[in-house]
């Protein structure tokens, strides 16, 4: 039986490819979900923490060469830069209330709702910010579906 944490273990052991990646600290995240009020997902939390801000650079290859219509992800954002990623994004157009966490090979937006995330449950859906026609579209129903996607590939 797969668990949910292993899911991500599973995504990043496929498809992370960086040889010193950046984690982040518990402290860290506190501080940006205090500023922001917000409580960051669980599974986003154990990612960059375990993990830091993976890279999925040969994602967008597999995703072509199979004709599969599903967008690629590229970089996943640390706490920090994904708060200062949203306000830069918000500025140029995006709806406020989300979290723009992980980004596509063009720039688009994979987001948290930020209503979402202050739940009992806690695994918010993933939004999409195509930011070419500045459209927020919901994707998935949470994070391990997400990643279950590409670990499908």
């Amino acid at each position: 039986m797969t668990t949910n944490l292993s899911i991500i273990d599973q995504f990043v052991s496929l498809w992370g490819r960086k040889d010193n990646p950046v984690t982040t600290t518990k402290a860290e995240i506190d501080e940006i979900e205090n500023s922001l009020s917000i409580i960051l997902p669980q599974s986003y939390k154990y990612m960059v923490q375990k993990y830091g801000d993976v890279y999925t650079p040969n994602l967008l290859d597999t995703i072509v060469d199979k004709d599969i219509e599903l967008v690629d992800v590229q970089n996943f954002a640390l706490p920090k830069q994904a708060a200062e990623d949203t306000i830069a994004y918000e500025n140029a157009g995006m709806p406020k209330g989300y979290f723009a966490f992980a980004s596509d090979c063009m720039g688009n937006l994979f987001c948290f709702r930020i209503d979402e995330c202050n739940t009992i449950n806690n695994e918010p859906a993933i939004w999409f910010f195509d930011h070419d026609f500045s459209t927020m579209d919901k994707a998935f129903s949470n994070f391990y579906e997400w990643l279950s996607n590409y670990i499908n590939l």
